[in-house]
């Protein structure tokens, strides 16, 4: 293994190119100490992309061999956990169906799409901190896609499209939590919009849901640009996250807020207000992670 690495030109060439061996001698050579064995238990526990963040801790790679670690964990997924499902699958599958429904809806192709789709839902892994993990890493990927699902259903249900209960229904196969909630975004699509800002604006509410869960209906109506609604359900969950002095809830929000940023106007009291959320949450971050630290 020693003796094998990729070279200079493995992003051109693809990684594919080269043999799992001369992946794994790179990866020792500049610092990851992992062989077949090493990854697998790794796999057990950890997906491709947390994998690789270990991996940087010790990594020594420059240049063209900067983010090999990330490129490497994927390769050696499928290659040695083809078995186990992996979160660029779920990604992948995800977003070939919303990239097709947003430039094609009618495209025949969308069938065999939608049944690939399908397919991968029924081999998430089970609720839990595992899936949890496995839908975070998948979902990094399909926001570098940049495709807002929920203004699509929105189109759709204005186009009538035959294609939106499907759309609908696999939404909650990979997000059973997050059940109903493009419901409402399908119903401002058939007209009802005032309808659907108070149906989020409840949903944000509702104490019996995860603090994710009401995170994704503040921004439905950050996307719906219902600005007044989602700054006022966006302050309720902020004195949670603070009261919880979470981490990860004021993480999480402090995205949100700054969707929120782009739809207010440039003077007002409503900025003003966000304004001072998001300062507050840049100093509670500072803390927290001063803390984690320690």
């Amino acid at each position: 293994m020693a003796d094998q690495r990729v070279d200079k030109s493995w992003q051109t060439k693809g990684l594919d190119a080269y043999s799992t061996e001369a992946v794994l001698g790179t990866l020792n050579h500049y610092g990851a100490k992992v062989d077949e064995a090493a990854f697998r238990a790794l796999a057990a526990e950890h997906y491709p992309m947390q994998i690789a963040r270990r991996w940087l801790d010790a990594w020594a790679g420059k240049g063209q061999f900067s983010h090999f670690p990330a490129s490497a964990a994927g390769l050696l997924w499928s290659r040695l956990m083809p078995e186990v499902l992996a979160p660029q699958a779920f990604a992948l599958a995800w977003t070939q169906v919303l990239h097709r429904l947003a430039t094609a809806p009618e495209d025949p192709e969308l069938v065999g799409l939608f049944e690939a789709a399908e397919k991968v839902a029924t081999q998430l892994p089970v609720p839990g901190p595992r899936r949890d993990a496995f839908l975070s890493e998948g979902l990094a990927l399909v926001g570098a896609v940049n495709i807002d699902v929920g203004a699509l259903v929105e189109r759709l249900a204005e186009q009538k499209s035959a294609q939106l209960p499907r759309l609908l229904a696999l939404a909650d196969a990979f997000f059973p939590e997050l059940q109903g909630l493009l419901g409402a975004r399908a119903k401002a699509g058939q007209g009802d919009r005032a309808g659907a800002i108070v149906e989020l604006a409840k949903w944000s509410a509702d104490a019996s849901r995860t603090f994710d869960g009401r995170a994704a209906a503040v921004e439905e109506l950050v996307s719906m640009r219902a600005a007044t609604e989602a700054l006022e359900a966006a302050r309720a969950l902020h004195l949670e996250a603070v009261k919880n002095k979470s981490i990860d809830q004021v993480g999480r929000l402090h995205d949100v807020m700054h969707g929120l940023l782009h739809v207010l106007p440039q003077q007002g009291d409503l900025r003003t207000s966000a304004m001072k959320i998001v300062s507050q949450q840049h100093a509670l971050l500072e803390q927290l992670g001063a803390q984690v630290h320690h």
